[in-house]
């Protein structure tokens, strides 16, 4: 049904009923009502004929003749009727002239009946209706005032009274069909053309200036509720695109939305959906070396809410953190052992050195071999409480090919590849430490080179020290860094793990990589002070 129609139906019906009501007032109460209101109007007469009776009557009798006619005196009673009707005849046609269809009298039994009477004509024979009033003169009733209306008459008034009643509402009734017309098809048009643009709100604003009164305030509440609309809907896009979790509605299911990340982390969710998904459903998706928590969550009977989660980071940090709390166990445990481990250390090296000296070419060749595992030991002890107890970084500026040249230039095996005015800011004996390390691991990994090489890139330095020794097994290449992991190709001892530690401390970090002919350990310190200057 239009908005039209509707509107005509609002309109319509209630004149319908306010015809009807007034219709079935007039066909059922309203002559009730006219003849109560008609004999109102007809008492008020008779009262004025009373009064008039009242006023008139004792004008006319100053010689008391009246008065004596009305005791009984026959001779005065004709002269007393023609005296009173003489008075009260003009006043009774005034009245009639005034009301036409009425018959008016005053009826005094003594005076021989009516007196002043006037009728109509064309009332005679005809069924009256007829009221009286008493007339008194010196305390008693004398008479009646009277007055008539034929039914007919009554009847006649009563329609030409209701005929123009009607004529009025039916007119009224009818100029607000019309005004209900043009209000209707204004307000109409003015819908119309709000609704025509309407769609328009998804590239601009209404018009205001178009619309008046409560349209205008339509228009201007839908241009509000447009603009926090697309305001939302720019938040939710802006959401969903930022995300940092998949999201995904899914209807009947089919997805009908989703962010990129979704389609980044489970681009296969669509066939992971299914009919029978319950209202809450949760599971650990393993996909492309990424560990993937995905939970279902049903909305209505047919949507569904899809959120994925890459736990991958959070599980590898919880490693690390159970892994640093395994450290830091093993680094009190090593501080505290390395000082018992000291002391005999020490009174071995004592007594291999006396064998030196006095025992034996047999027992010298045994003391020797002694002395250079205890030095390792020595080695691995001194690892252990640097790595246990690290002290904090003094940076100050080094010369750094001046630096390494110093400790690796007289092994042929170590190639140098360091501008000659490089200069940063590292701590000397942390970066010995991590030099020596790779050098050394290199080494005892079976490598017959080793190559350092240090470049400046932006704002950063990097350190690098391959070596052609055997590669490093992929499966070990995340566990390098450990303490007291051992391989061929990385070492032994707390080697990496020292390394790793003394970039940390100065504020660097490192990574490996592999060629097919080389192993290469990278270190970038960033923000340290760089001095470039003439070689």
């Amino acid at each position: 049904m239009s908005l039209r129609v509707r509107y005509w139906i609002v309109a319509i019906v209630p004149l319908l009923l306010a015809v009807f009501l007034i219709t079935w007032l007039f066909s059922t109460n309203m002559w009730n009502i006219y003849l109560q209101e008609r004999e109102t109007k007809l008492q008020g007469v008779l009262n004025l004929m009373v009064k008039n009776f009242e006023a008139v009557a004792p004008q006319q009798d100053k010689d008391s003749l009246i008065t004596n006619a009305l005791k009984g005196d026959m001779q005065l009673q004709e002269e007393a009727r023609v005296r009173l009707n003489a008075a009260l005849l003009p006043y009774n046609q005034a009245l009639q002239n005034a009301m036409p269809t009425l018959g008016l009298s005053y009826s005094i039994s003594l005076l021989g009946g009516p007196i002043a009477e006037v009728k109509n004509p064309e009332a005679e024979g005809k069924t009256r209706i007829e009221i009286s009033a008493p007339i008194y003169w010196g305390g008693e009733q004398i008479g009646a005032a009277r007055i008539w209306e034929t039914a007919d008459d009554l009847r006649a008034s009563f329609t030409k009274t209701r005929n123009t009643v009607l004529g009025a509402v039916g007119g009224i009734l009818l100029l607000a069909v019309i005004l209900a017309f043009f209000v209707i098809e204004s307000v109409n048009r003015d819908i119309v053309n709000l609704v025509k643009q309407l769609p328009s709100l998804k590239e601009s604003q209404l018009p205001l200036d178009t619309f008046k009164g409560e349209i205008g305030l339509i228009a201007s509440t839908a241009n509000e509720l447009a603009a926090e609309l697309k305001e939302r809907t720019q938040a939710l896009n802006a959401v969903m695109e930022n995300s940092p979790v998949g999201l995904a509605l899914v209807k009947n299911g089919e997805i009908i939305l989703t962010n990129p990340i979704m389609e980044k982390l489970l681009p296969d969710l669509e066939s992971r959906i299914s009919a029978d998904t319950p209202d809450y459903y949760h599971e650990n998706v393993k996909t492309n070396d990424r560990n993937i928590s995905l939970t279902f969550l049903r909305v209505s009977d047919e949507e569904l809410i899809a959120v994925a989660e890459d736990l991958t980071d959070v599980i590898n940090m919880r490693e690390a953190m159970a892994l640093q709390e395994r450290l830091a166990a093993l680094g009190r445990f090593s501080a505290g052992i390395a000082h018992e481990i000291r002391n005999p250390l020490t009174a071995i090296r004592g007594f291999s050195q006396m064998i030196l000296k006095h025992g034996s070419q047999e027992d010298k060749a045994y003391a020797e071999k002694i002395l250079r595992e205890q030095e390792r030991v020595e080695k691995l002890v001194k690892d252990m409480l640097v790595y246990a107890k690290p002290r904090t970084a003094e940076k100050k500026p080094i010369k750094l090919y001046e630096f390494v040249a110093q400790h690796f230039a007289d092994n042929p095996q170590v190639k140098l590849d360091i501008p000659q005015n490089l200069v940063w800011s590292l701590d000397e004996e942390y970066l010995l430490q991590i030099l020596s390390n790779l050098v050394g691991n290199a080494f005892d990994a079976g490598a017959t080179e080793v190559s350092i090489e240090a470049k400046k890139e932006g704002s950063s330095l990097i350190l690098t020290v391959a070596n052609n020794g055997p590669p490093i097994p992929q499966e070990d290449l995340g566990k390098i860094f450990e303490p007291f992991y051992t391989t061929k190709s990385t070492g032994t001892g707390l080697g990496l793990a020292i390394v790793r530690s003394a970039a940390e401390i100065q504020g660097g970090s490192i990574s490996v990589k592999q060629t097919e002919e080389k192993t290469i350990f990278e270190i970038v310190f960033s923000n340290g002070s760089v001095t470039q200057g003439n070689s």
